[in-house]
């Protein structure tokens, strides 16, 4: 798999967002987050099945971030889930994403 990141200088949010489009995707999906405050993140996608099939962490200031995700060519098409969790736990986001192959 294989993922790149990317910043945008947005003012800070109030919030922690998460959203992934294109959904569906077939290629590569962009996964957009938004911060309230800088920190560690942790994010995995799992299978209908709860197993992780990608997995990352990282440090990313406040502000809205972007990070494309491209599947691993033996990855089958089907229902995926994105979870982003800050390090400490507290605060965390799912969505569900549908791979298209």
């Amino acid at each position: 798999p294989n993922a790149v990141a990317d910043s945008d200088d947005h003012p800070v949010p109030a919030d922690f967002q998460l959203r992934a489009y294109p959904n569906p995707f077939n290629r590569s999906v962009t996964i957009r987050f938004t911060l309230d405050r800088p920190g560690e993140l942790q994010w995995h996608i799992v299978n209908i099945m709860g197993r992780e099939v990608y997995h990352t962490d990282n440090s990313f200031p406040a502000g809205t971030h972007t990070v494309t995700w491209t599947p691993d060519s033996a990855l089958s098409g089907g229902i995926y889930f994105i979870q982003l969790q800050s390090s400490a736990g507290a605060r965390k986001q799912i969505r569900k994403i549908v791979y298209l192959k």
